[in-house]
């Protein structure tokens, strides 16, 4: 009876052991997805007139924008497809009404590297002028960017995944904004471990 009850425990033990280091493994070699932010973004014809009493179309209507990435992998490289980023204006309903696009070019990144791209757009048409001028001057946007990411593990890479992700940035009087983090879903991790901790109370090791 104790023979067989020992060893019921041991091959208990060696298959949760096996699957210890599964787990391990795989959060080793899973990536952790990029930070994007939109650090600037600036809309001259606010500041050029200082109130939204300005002429429909403004004489200068580029909307300006910096955007970062950040690698957050110690050990990973990503490599960016080229990104489609969307501009769109927000009224007080919270209707989305077309600002531009553009397309960056794909790049590489190596592991805990940060990169700063800075473009702008030129809306086509008037709505987006008429719309911030019939609101007093108040603008509110939203950043959509989208693209395919694939990472390089040591001489290993994944499939390319898609990665959308998107925030709204208010815009002052003067146009600008400091800094608007991009909204990103980030799957939480202490589940696992506190799996792992039950069962290892539960063998008394």
């Amino acid at each position: 009876m104790s023979v067989c009850g020992g060893f019921c425990r041991w091959c208990l033990g060696f298959h949760f052991t096996l699957g210890l280091i599964a787990l391990f493994l795989w959060l080793s070699f899973r990536p952790s997805k990029p930070s994007l932010s939109v650090k600037k973004f600036y809309v001259p014809a606010l500041n050029d007139t200082g109130s939204a009493n300005f002429t429909v179309p403004p004489k200068n209507a580029t909307i300006a924008f910096t955007i970062r990435l950040k690698n957050r992998n110690k050990d990973k490289g990503v490599r960016y497809g080229d990104l489609n980023v969307s501009l769109f204006y927000l009224d007080p309903n919270q209707t989305e009404i077309a600002a531009g696009n553009i397309t960056v070019p794909g790049f590489y990144q190596g592991f805990d590297k940060a990169k700063m791209i800075a473009e702008s757009v030129k809306p086509n048409g008037t709505q987006i002028w008429k719309a911030i001028s019939g609101n007093a001057g108040r603008a509110k946007f939203k950043v959509m960017v989208a693209t395919r990411v694939r990472y390089k593990i040591i001489a290993w890479r994944t499939k390319r995944k898609r990665l959308t992700l998107a925030a709204d940035v208010q815009v002052d009087e003067q146009g600008q904004k400091a800094s608007a983090p991009l909204a990103f879903p980030v799957p939480a991790a202490a589940f696992p471990a506190l799996s792992i901790a039950t069962g290892l109370l539960f063998l008394g090791w």
